[in-house]
This record gives C-alpha cells, structure tokens and sequence, in this order.
C-alpha cells in the first residue's frame, strides 16, 4: 500500500501535510479527517458488520490521488483472522496528537483480527506519536527554563544573574524528580530543547509531525554542534527533505560530510574539543557483574603506543608458556602497567582467595592508612571548602587526611581498640543480625610512591564470615557479587559503620581490622551494645569531624530528589539554616551536593523539612513534595 506523505517547506517555516492533510490547518481541526472516525467495540471476537462494512463507515471511494486515510483495500486474510476492507483510518498516515492517540488506544484490543499491513500501520502511528511527545517534552522544558524568576506568591522579581542561575538550576532538578530522570538526563533534555528552539525550530517541528525521531534529532544538534549558527543551518536546510526517509545511521553520515564541507577544520575541532574533556571512566556491566576501565578522549598516538606495547608484553608472556589466552593476558598487562607490577613477574595472588598475612597488615606504612572521613573516590582531591569538612586537611600528596594522621602520625585508634560512639540504641536481640561498612583502601606502589584511595565497600558480616553468599555494594560502581565483595575486603583497614537490618546507621566507630574474619565480631559486638543515644548537639556552625562523618555515613547519597552524588564528597547541611535558629545536630544535619545546597537556601519557593534524622522532605516552587533519604 502507499501512503502519500508530503513536507511542505517555505523558507524558514515548515509545515507537514500527510496522508492529504493540509500544512495550514491543523489536523484536529480537519472534519474530514476525523468526522469517519469508526468506533471499537470491547470484544474482537464478534466484530460488528457495520466496521466491515464501507456505507456503515461512510467512507467514500479513494480517489487517484489517495485522500486522507485512504488507500488500496486489504485483502481478506485467512481464518481465524478478521480483517477491515478499509485501511485503518484512524491511525493511517495521520498527523500525531490527541486523536490519534485514543485511536491507537481503541485498536490495541483489536490487534490480533487485523490484517498485517494494519498492525503496522498501529506501530507507525504509535511512533509518531512519541516523537510528538518527545517534541511536547522539549518545548516544555525549555519554556519552564525561560521564565523569570519568582517570589514565593508567583510574582516576578528583579533578580541578579546568580540567582537567575540557581532558579534556572532548580528548574533542571524540578523536572528531574517530577519525570524520575537522573539531573543529568534532565540537563541533556534541557540542552536539547534549546538547541532544537534557537538553531533548529524546523527540525523541531518534523519532530513534532512525527517525520523524524530523536535519534534523527540528535544526530543534527550533535553533529553541527562546533559550527556557527549560520554553517549549521545550512546543514539542516539540505537534509530536511530527506529526513524522515533516511535511517538515523544514514543521516549521522550525511551530516557528518556536510559540515565538514561547511568547516574543513571541523574534524580537527571535534578531536581538539574530545581531548579536552578526555577522562577514565569505570563502570559496572551489568550483564556479568564485571568492570570496565575507560581512557575516553584519549589522542590516537597515545592509544595506540599504549596498545602496541600491551600487545607486545602479552605476547611474550604467550611465548615464554603462560598457557591463559592471549586477550586476557593484554588486560592483565595493562592493569599490571597501570598498577605498577611487573607484567613479565609471575601474577599475585587474587585478593581475597588467600588471607593476607598479619605481619603483612602490620608492614603498612601508618601515614597510608584511609580514614573514615576521608572524602569519596570521586573526590579525592577535595578541599575543605568544597566538602564542608573543617577537619580534613591536605597531605600533600592529594590524598585526604584527618587531624592526627598529619605528619605521618596516627592516633591510638590505629592499634585496633574500639572506640564506642553515640549512636541509635540497638536492642541485644538484633546485634547478630547487623550488618557492616567496611572502608578498603589498596595502596599501590608506583614510582616510590604510596597510591591511596579509599573506596566504601557495604557487606553483610556473615558474607565476609563465610556464612552466606549475600552481596555486597560499593559506592559510586554498583552491586559485587559474595565472591567479589570477600576479595575487596581483603585489603580493608576499618570497619566504620553498622547498620541494623533496615539499613539505618546504628554505630560509626573506626575499628581496625588485624586478624580473621570471626575475631572481629566480638568487638563489633561489644561496641553495638555501648552506643547510646542519638549523639547532642554541638556548639557553633562546623560539626566535628565525629558527627560530620556519622552524618554522611547515615545518608550515603546527597539527598536531593534524582541526586545520586556521593555524600563523602557533597556539603554536610543544616536543613533549618543556623542563622535561623537551627541547631548542629544529627536530626538536622543531611549530605547535600553544593549545587542542591545553594538551591535550597537562596531559590524562593523551595522548602526543606528534616522529618527525622536521614529523611528530608522537599517542597518545591510548584507545590510538588517529595521525600528523600532513609524509609
């Protein structure tokens, strides 16, 4: 069957008339579109005879050129199947929206008595239909984006290019937590949109029609991203005319040529702007549970001198008899490489199949033992500014350190004695059913020098114990298996926290790890029933480093609604502000990200309310609430 679909261009303004439509007049308002309109009944297995019938419809007779919804008869198809003599009219080649909408809802029953050329024709109309709203999206967004700022009654305020700022960032996190997307996937929505609103607006409004799809979209914006407006739209006027008929691979290529003919240097621009934001990434496959390490952006001579030398050792491993296969033996040496070992020594044992030795704990040097309120692995390097932390100070080498690990010394609790610290009290019955943070960080040696890196690693004891194969989590990667988390506890200096078995922080102590696994429970156990009550407030603004650490133990996560940043590395807050009033104390302390920080005590409209200690209740500008943090 053939549809006729046409797109209507005049000079920047464009307009789609299919399947006869006219680009003028919008389709809703089309009588002749939708006055024919057949109504479904509920059941498809007694289908009435007026839907098959062409006078019942009231559908005249296709013309040459094809009117709306319209198009050659349909073949009957073979028992059991039913089949319309008409084409699907409600669905078939028409503009995307409302209407439409409710016929695909209608026809869903029916799918199983149509025809196969109407089926598709459900699907098609269906995918119109997303990109309709996916153009409804964007518009949006960018329209909530560009609103002045407000006071708490709606009332617009002259306000200065920060707090414009902060407002237009709180618009980002409102549309995050009211559509559950990461900030990020609302900040990408956001950008999108506006490029589509001040470069695009025609291709905007094809995505609107349903002629093309996002991936169609993206492929536009990102390609001609380095090009000045006028370049780009140059790119576009040459491929709107085939947009919708090309597969968005095929686009991506004919985009990529032609703003290369518009700026010959634009390749060397990509390249130059990708390296400049080159970075290593890790992350979790979630297919296996394994990781994968990315050197993203990296320049061509180095990634290939890399991989030529990797290669080349992985090769001579295989040659002098190491009977593993040849790609295992590359990532082996580039991690040995990475790591700092000898690629040609034989491999270490892995962690964690074999106890390390006590005297082999007792060799570590003091000044590279992690401390618990070390800052997270994604940022290390933070200052005291940045982490709100008036304890932590710089060791000189990037790595965090606590008052007392400076100049190499440690206090006493590196001899292992456990302190015991005012927490939540735990009944005696359920100490057994606690469960443990342990702090693992691996000092590698490269150059000389001490590596340290203190990564958060939440597994039950009894995995640890060997008495079940529960998994375990690190923060900022994901779930590891039993297995894996025994092997990353391996190189554990602390255990700094329990947690009853609803998951709240219990005891945040520093017990140090010196021997098996079982000999541990005593003093976890005998430090659990010392915890008292929730810990008093404190004098002045900065929490200690004790109750800074407690409360970024406890919530984990920034706890902003769609943040997942790392609380080791995010502000330790107060919900009600200390100039108001508002005490330093557990139940009014919570992680916040600096951006969430700064939104919530400066945008007008946005309220926050610690309902207990760990739970924050959220009360936008919108009137939209929102709880975060423990349940």
């Amino acid at each position: 069957m053939s549809r006729a679909t046409e797109h209507v261009f005049s000079g920047d303004a464009v307009g789609v008339a299919l399947a006869g439509t006219c680009a003028d007049m919008p389709w809703w308002d089309d009588p002749e579109l939708f006055d024919q309109i057949p109504t479904f009944g509920p059941a498809t297995d007694r289908m009435s005879e007026s839907l098959l019938d062409r006078s019942a419809i009231g559908d005249p007779e296709p013309d040459a050129e094809g009117a709306a919804g319209t198009a050659e008869a349909v073949s009957p198809v073979v028992p059991p199947l039913q089949s319309y003599e008409e084409p699907f009219a409600e669905v078939a080649g028409v503009a995307p929206g409302g209407q439409v909408a409710a016929g695909i809802e209608r026809a869903l029953p029916c799918l199983s008595v149509m025809a196969d050329s109407q089926v598709l024709d459900v699907l098609a109309a269906a995918r119109r239909v997303a990109c309709w709203a996916e153009a409804a999206q964007l518009m949006a967004a960018v329209e909530l984006h560009g609103r002045p700022v407000r006071d708490e009654h709606g009332r617009p305020i002259a306000a200065s290019r920060d707090l414009v700022e902060l407002s237009q960032a709180c618009v980002i996190e409102e549309i995050a937590a009211k559509l559950r997307i990461t900030s990020a996937g609302s900040a990408q929505l956001m950008s999108l949109g506006q490029a589509l609103t001040d470069r695009f607006p025609e291709m905007l409004a094809l995505l609107r029609c349903g002629v093309v799809d996002v991936p169609k979209v993206l492929a536009l914006v990102n390609g001609t991203s380095l090009l000045d407006a006028e370049a780009a739209r140059r790119v576009q006027a040459a491929v709107l005319g085939v947009a919708g008929e090309l597969t968005s691979s095929q686009l991506r290529a004919r985009i990529t040529r032609l703003a290369v003919q518009a700026d010959p240097e634009l390749a060397d621009k990509k390249r130059r702007d990708a390296e400049n934001r080159a970075h290593v990434a890790v992350w979790r496959n979630q297919e296996d549970g394994t990781a994968t390490l990315a050197l993203v952006g990296s320049s061509v001579a180095w990634a290939l001198a890399a991989s030529a030398r990797v290669d080349a050792l992985a090769k001579a491993a295989k040659d002098a008899g190491d009977p593993r296969p040849l790609p295992q033996l590359r990532l082996i040496t580039a991690y040995s490489l990475i790591l700092g070992h000898d690629p040609s020594s034989p491999s270490p044992a892995r962690e964690g199949e074999q106890h390390h030795e006590t005297s082999q704990r007792q060799e570590r040097e003091p000044d590279q033992v992690p401390w618990p309120s070390g800052p997270m692995p994604d940022d290390v390097g933070a200052d005291r500014e940045e982490t709100g932390d008036p304890d932590r100070v710089e060791t000189g080498d990037g790595g965090p350190a606590t008052a007392g690990e400076e100049d190499g010394v440690v206090d006493e609790r590196a001899a292992g004695r456990v302190e015991p610290v005012q927490s939540t009290r735990v009944p005696a019955a359920t100490a057994g059913a606690l469960r443990a943070v342990v702090a693992g960080g691996v000092p590698v040696a490269v150059a000389g020098a001490a590596v340290r890196r203190t990564h958060w690693l939440a597994m039950p004891y009894a995995t640890w114990n060997g008495e079940a194969e529960w998994p375990g989590q690190v923060q900022g990667f994901g779930l590891v298996t039993a297995s894996q988390a025994r092997e990353l506890a391996g190189h554990a200096r602390r255990w700094v926290a329990t947690r009853d078995p609803e998951g709240q922080i219990v005891l945040h102590g520093e017990i140090a790890v010196t021997g098996a696994a079982r000999a541990q429970i005593v003093p976890v156990l005998k430090a659990v029933r010392q915890v008292d009550d929730l810990p008093p407030s404190e004098a002045g603004y900065r929490p200690s480093a004790t109750l800074d650490a407690k409360v970024r133990a406890r919530d984990g996560t920034c706890l902003a609604p769609s943040c997942n940043h790392s609380a080791w590395s995010a502000d330790v807050d107060h919900t009600r502000a200390y100039d108001q009033g508002g005490p330093t104390a557990y139940g009014n302390l919570a992680a916040l990200h600096r951006r969430h920080h700064r939104i919530k005590g400066t945008v007008p409209g946005v309220h926050v309310h610690q309902s207990r200690p760990g739970r924050l209740v959220w009360l936008t500008r919108t009137g939209d609430i929102y709880q975060t943090g423990s349940p």
